[in-house]
């Protein structure tokens, strides 16, 4: 399973594996209260198309993540599609100041380097989040 991110105006795009979609947010509820002429009371709230998910990406190797900060470097505030693994398309922004990335270190004891010592992967898990509308065309 794997995501693919791509520049609106730009070419660039990226391919993210393991993508794992946070709570989604929608962003500025609009209430409206309607009355009746017989004085009956009505809320009305339309939910806008907007909404603010935070993506995250694990299991990452080092040249992945190179790849993705070159790509939101090349972005900037551009508009980016998402084709995600359940067919929706997403578009919007990437807020880069929620960018973090973790690093785990890992050792497998069946594999050993040239030294005779265990060898060890460095793998990196990258969120960030999105804001924008789903089910694009």
């Amino acid at each position: 399973m794997s995501v693919v991110i791509t520049g609106i105006d730009s070419s660039t795009a990226v391919t993210l594996p393991n993508p794992q979609f946070g709570d989604s947010d929608a962003i500025k509820l609009n209430t409206k209260l309607k009355i009746t002429m017989s004085g009956k009371f009505y809320t009305c709230i339309n939910s806008p198309n907007n909404s603010r998910v935070l993506l995250k990406f694990s299991n990452l190797t080092p040249i992945q993540v190179a790849d993705f900060i070159a790509a939101l470097e090349d972005w900037g505030n551009e508009e980016v599609e998402i084709d995600s693994v359940n067919g929706i398309k997403y578009r919007g922004i990437l807020l880069s100041d929620t960018f973090e990335i973790a690093t785990t270190n890992l050792r497998c004891a069946n594999q050993v380097d040239s030294s005779g010592r265990d060898t060890e992967f460095v793998l990196h898990t990258v969120s960030i989040q999105f804001e924008g509308v789903a089910g694009v065309t």
